[in-house]
């Protein structure tokens, strides 16, 4: 899908607009066909980097039709809105084409008004009826003083305040909109500046005061509320300056009213139309708007701006702004004031179902797109003259397109011979419609299409039909903790949430980069840091170093020339960016904690730890690169003060890289390697053993490869056999203590180490006639009933033993 992204923190200049995965809607969430957004200063301040909170793609708001609601909670196409509930900040935001919100601040919307409209009203209304209502109590005829009044919360709450009789002083500092206020209802009217408290006359207090200028007239707005009364600070217009030992912030209810306003605003008794409308090909404009706090009004961002002229009138809106439609070309949006006009041409490629990509260029103004232009740019452009033939090996292959590639199910020149799909006999659809992909290390169950199942397993009915069921806990785990390496993905999250329907409490290790790495794997933008220091706070620009820029690459080709062919692309940067950041760690000496700048935690975590929850247990998210072995034994120390008990330790975590040659290989990846897969094992084992009680269980993740090898893994079928020793051996020496010790050794499971190993082209494993049983790879889902098993006393005889789960890849 399309979104306007903030690949870094600065002005509007840093908007882009990109390709990125559509979301995946859960149960309790609906997914929202985005088609108009207001904008609102919180935005702006995400922008520049100055709030804790804020996700890539941003938007706290947006209006839209129900594209898919899993949970049945609004139906599909029906005309809602979306406000707040981590939109933007949490999770990705309304400036996407889609966007996934939870279902209880979603509401249904039945009104005749325009997009634009209904888009000014969600965010700038719910806040503003939370602020006098929910937070400020107000009361018919009680005198209420909003300061920043001509800001768009100033305006709903004037209209509401009106509305429900109180006696109302509005502050501006614009004389020239006092008759505006006046007109909306305002009883009077003051310039707004500092000092207001030594302007009015002394006695003279309210009983309710709005701040939404913020920090700098807080103390005096404490000071003109009368004793008894109440003073809500909901606004920084005036900036973000501290004021020196007090915390302004007050936290408010999600905007659960909304359903009350649209009624007036098509009624007419509010004026709710937007002060400006922009495409959202404009975004950079409508920000540099926002940010000079000259719009008088809500700024509303459309995603139909063809239809502007049939709504309201695009001479009122959009000024200096028209589009047109030709025959042979798509729609062009024509700026004159900046003397260009924007075309995007349709690329098709073989052996795709739908158009592929839209090439946009930035051209002369003209007022039409003929056919012939189009065959002229195609014949001048060298990307499009061979698109269509070999659509992998040039340049116009860019971070959203690659994306695009990714969620497609049919490639031409690189896609994977998967054999005849109709062999395959399961009821893991997905499995039929496997693409051809690569992530970066360490991968992302997020990023995998199609996406795959980790509490849903194959059956069979009498009449030999395969079938999914919901996996189903009888209490074989009541009462027991575990902790998990390499929890928040593959078989490692699908080990977890079974547990956690078993009855136990579960701990997640998971690498600090994946967290880290959650935008960039997504975006293609770098993560900053959050460094702090006391109170003091380093903004991203100093904590990090910039490095020379890199060229911008083929994202597709992975590698370069000068590239070692057994290398894999660093996670961190990512390859196609073209100014990598790299991070200045703080001296050993300096007490500083480094946690991620970006609030976008690893998604995948995020979705262990709420499915966790969602079965009543608890959840501890752990990012910790367990390679750095001192980080073991925090893992064990943060599980017990959290939980203060360990019966389970699953040793999960692992990783591979491929590379066919040992002649090739690099010795660098051969030790990261041994350190990931068996070295941490030692550790993590070492500190969890003083904690482990008689009846506990330790269970490692080995390999079919461990017993019969794999020419291409040498070294990570080399630590698969060390796992089987040491597990062996560790079995033999806690036995006498009652601590049972056992490994999983699976064959090929659909994971995202699988594209993050290896290139789209190398997935043998997962071909149909590879495996002897169900001709398939497995499901992480699949795996988790024996690792309960071994977790549970239904184990209790066995120790030192392997389980094989390899479709009889190999037997013995």
């Amino acid at each position: 899908m399309e979104a306007v992204v903030i690949p870094k923190f600065g002005g509007p200049e840093v908007l882009e607009i990109r390709q990125v995965p559509k979301p995946v809607p859960a149960n309790g969430e609906v997914l929202i066909r985005v088609k108009a957004f207001g904008l609102n200063h919180a935005e702006s301040h995400m922008r520049k980097g100055e709030w804790d909170e804020w996700n890539p793609i941003s938007g706290i708001e947006c209006a839209g039709i129900v594209e898919a609601c899993p949970g049945g909670e609004f139906a599909v196409g029906r005309t809602v809105v979306g406000v707040m509930g981590g939109m933007g900040r949490s999770r990705s935001g309304g400036y996407g084409e889609f966007v996934s919100v939870p279902a209880t601040n979603v509401v249904t919307v039945k009104t005749g008004l325009a997009w634009q409209q209904l888009a000014a009203i969600p965010e700038v209304y719910a806040t503003a009826f939370s602020c006098l209502f929910t937070i400020l109590d107000l009361q018919r005829g009680e005198s209420l003083l909003i300061r920043g009044a001509t800001s768009t919360v100033g305006q709903a709450a004037l209209h509401l305040a009106v509305d429900a009789g109180a006696k109302i002083t509005a502050t501006t500092r614009r004389q020239a909109r006092f008759d505006l206020l006046r007109e909306m209802g305002a009883a009077e009217v003051i310039t707004e500046r500092g000092g207001l408290a030594n302007e009015l006359p002394k006695d003279r207090v309210f009983d309710k005061v709005l701040n939404l200028v913020g920090n700098r007239v807080l103390l005096e707005s404490i000071d003109i509320t009368r004793v008894g009364g109440r003073m809500l600070q909901a606004g920084w217009l005036g900036g973000l300056a501290p004021v020196e030992d007090f915390n302004p912030m007050l936290q408010m209810k999600p905007g659960v009213h909304f359903s009350l306003f649209h009624s007036k605003v098509l009624a007419g008794a509010w004026d709710a139309k937007p002060a400006f409308v922009f495409d959202v090909k404009d975004i950079r404009k409508a920000h540099e708007l926002l940010d000079s706090g000259d719009a008088g009004g809500k700024i509303v961002v459309v995603r139909e701006p063809r239809s502007f002229s049939n709504i309201v009138g695009s001479e009122t809106l959009v000024p200096h702004m028209h589009y047109q439609i030709s025959p042979g070309s798509e729609a062009v949006g024509s700026d004159s004031r900046f003397g260009y006009c924007l075309l995007q041409v349709r690329v098709l490629y073989e052996g795709m179902s739908r158009e592929s990509l839209y090439i946009k260029y930035r051209l002369p103004c003209m007022k039409t797109c003929s056919p012939l232009f189009t065959r002229g740019l195609k014949a001048a452009d060298p990307r499009l003259q061979k698109a269509k033939a070999q659509p992998f090996e040039h340049q116009v292959l860019s971070p959203p397109l690659r994306l695009l590639h990714r969620s497609q199910k049919t490639f031409s020149s690189s896609a994977v011979k998967m054999g005849d799909k109709s062999e395959i006999l399961t009821a893991y659809e997905a499995l039929k419609n496997i693409s051809a992909q690569e992530q970066n290390l360490p991968g992302k169950d997020t990023a995998m299409d199609p996406l795959a199942e980790f509490t849903k397993l194959e059956a069979w009915d009498q009449d030999g039909k395969p079938y999914l069921s919901e996996y189903k806990g009888s209490d074989k785990l009541k009462g027991k903790v575990a902790l998990i390496t390499g929890g928040d993905s593959g078989i490692g999250r699908a080990v977890a949430e079974q547990f956690a329907r078993e009855g136990a409490d579960v701990s997640i290790v998971y690498l600090e980069q994946e967290q880290e790495e959650c935008v960039e794997n997504i975006l293609g933008v770098t993560v900053g840091v959050r460094v702090r220091k006391g109170d003091r706070r380093v903004r991203p620009s100093q904590a990090y170093q910039a490095v020379e820029p890199a060229l911008l690459v083929d994202p597709l080709a992975r590698r370069s020339e000068k590239t070692p062919p057994c290398s894999h692309p660093s996670p961190s940067p990512t390859p196609y960016l073209s100014t990598p950041l790299v991070r200045t760690p703080p001296s050993r000496d300096d007490k500083t904690d480094s946690t991620p700048f970006s609030p976008l935690t690893c998604r995948s975590a995020d979705n262990t730890k709420a499915s966790i929850e969602k079965s009543g247990r608890q959840c501890l998210q752990l990012p910790l690169n367990l390679e750095d072995t001192s980080n073991t034994q925090k893992a064990i120390e943060k599980h017990m003060s959290k939980f203060g008990r360990l019966d389970i330790l699953v040793n999960n975590a692992s990783k591979q890289i491929m590379c066919k040659n040992l002649e090739d290989i690099d010795i660098a990846n051969v030790e990261s390697t041994f350190q990931s897969n068996i070295i941490q094992m030692f550790a993590l084992t070492k500190h969890a053993l003083p904690h482990l009680k008689p009846g506990a269980s330790i269970i490692n993740s080995a390999s079919v490869v461990a017993f019969k090898g794999s020419q291409a893994m040498v070294d990570y079928s080399a630590t698969k056999g060390a796992i089987v020793t040491f597990t062996r051996s560790l079995a033999m020496q806690l036995a006498p203590k009652h601590i049972r010790v056992n490994a999983v050794c699976p064959g090929p499971v659909y994971t995202p180490l699988q594209p993050a190993s290896r290139p789209a082209d190398n997935m043998d494993d997962w071909s149909v006639g590879a495996l002897p049983l169900h001709g398939r790879a497995n499901m992480p889902a699949e795996m988790g009933p024996a690792y309960v098993f071994l977790a549970s006393h239904d184990s209790n005889a066995m120790t030192g033993q392997m389980m094989h789960l390899n479709n009889g890849q190999w037997i013995g």
